[in-house]
């Protein structure tokens, strides 16, 4: 099994990615930057990580879906870059 560090690279591999496509990407680190994001900026897509260190990915979810004209397309990538507990 990879380590932590390679697992993240994972992360930055996909958002650079996505990017290469002519997307704008941003790569937050947890679950509330996530959800601050969401409030901050207009987003069409999120990628999330079922396994975020504290607020979790099946968590966010809810939390985006509830945030005021919610969001419409949301993806769940089942990878994480944290240890699960």
């Amino acid at each position: 099994m990879p380590g932590p560090s390679r697992r993240c690279g994972v992360r930055l591999w996909l958002a650079v990615l996505i990017g290469a496509q002519g997307y704008q990407v941003r790569v937050v680190g947890d679950g509330d930057a996530g959800l601050r994001l969401a409030v901050q900026e207009p987003v069409d897509v999120f990628v999330l990580d079922i396994g975020l260190p504290g607020m979790d990915g099946y968590e966010l979810a809810r939390r985006l879906r509830a945030t005021p004209g919610g969001h419409p397309a949301k993806l769940m990538l089942r990878h994480s870059c944290h240890r699960q507990k």
